[in-house]
């Protein structure tokens, strides 16, 4: 995920099932994102094991009248074994499927699509910050961020009926996760050019590599996730962790030989497959803070919130 963390300690392979810190020992963000780790994994998959995919009797999303009709509305659904709670906006449900184009979790959501559909649950992480949720900062520490939260979002989407089997596997157009691979070749360690002496053709150093994770990211595709046609990609050296309110001074922000994103829950939300790309709502990009983005708006007709920083 996008956040300040040194690394991702977590090996389910070692099936460790807790973490025990040393008495007088230094804690560090690995060991405290481990625990979070280890302990979703043993809950999702507890509900793996006892539930996989459904919804329960009593207080699940979807609920069958004595006529044998069928209503989703608010409530819990399990899929692979992950809970998830499905939210409306605050809309009022009357239809069987009103719920579809007001939910919490998909804000400016599609329109459930004419013809043989089918309606799936597709149930995620995502990252909520304290510029988003200004209560997660510490007042008692002026105000100190020292850490952030994940949110599990349930978002209900809709395919067409023959793409069933595929959603069903995870594969083909609609895939759980990517196959991709990506190689990495390291630089020369023993001469890199000094761009600061003009006279000096290379200089030896030795590199040094930070104790922080680096992300590629695959920001849009057109095409489907198995046939791509062209793949839009973002990379950061700081694991696209520093991020600010859009109205950020440049002088404060900007650095040199970098890109930005404009961002919003909203864009934040729409993460993953839609059987309709255009159905994804996408950040813009510019290449200096004082370029005017595209679209030059957040989706609800606001300036957009929030500005992230890329390479």
């Amino acid at each position: 995920m996008k956040a300040l963390v040194s690394r991702d300690s977590h090996r389910p392979d070692r099936r460790y099932s807790g973490v025990y810190h040393n008495q007088g020992a230094m804690v560090t963000d690995a060991d405290l994102d481990e625990r979070s780790a280890i302990t979703k994994d043993r809950t999702d998959n507890l509900g793996d094991d006892t539930v996989r995919d459904g919804v329960p009797a009593v207080g699940g999303a979807v609920s069958v009248d004595s006529d044998g009709n069928i209503f989703i509305g608010e409530g819990v659904i399990y899929a692979d074994g992950v809970r998830g709670v499905l939210k409306s906006d605050g809309s009022k449900l009357e239809k069987p499927l009103d719920i579809f184009a007001a939910q919490a979790d998909l804000p400016f959501g599609p329109a459930l699509p004419s013809g043989e559909t089918i309606v799936y649950a597709d149930i995620w992480e995502r990252p909520v910050f304290p510029l988003e949720d200004p209560y997660l900062a510490d007042p008692g520490l002026h105000g100190a961020i020292t850490g952030f939260r994940t949110r599990t979002m349930v978002q209900l989407k809709a395919a067409p009926a023959d793409a069933a089997k595929d959603i069903e596997a995870g594969t083909g157009a609609f895939p759980q996760i990517g196959t991709g691979k990506l190689k990495v070749t390291p630089l020369n360690a023993e001469i890199l050019a000094d761009d600061c002496d003009p006279c000096a053709e290379v200089v030896s150093a030795e590199q040094q590599i930070a104790n922080a994770l680096w992300r590629l990211e695959v920001i849009s595709i057109t095409g489907t996730p198995d046939k791509p046609g062209t793949v839009v990609l973002a990379w950061s050296e700081e694991n696209a962790a520093e991020i600010a309110p859009a109205k950020v001074s440049p002088e404060v922000f900007e650095r040199a030989n970098k890109v930005y994103e404009f961002f919003s829950p909203t864009t934040e939300a729409r993460a993953g497959v839609y059987a309709t790309a255009s159905n994804a709502r996408l950040p813009a990009f510019v290449d200096d803070m004082a370029t005017t983005p595209s679209p030059a708006k957040d989706y609800d007709g606001k300036d957009w919130p929030f500005v992230r920083r890329w390479d």
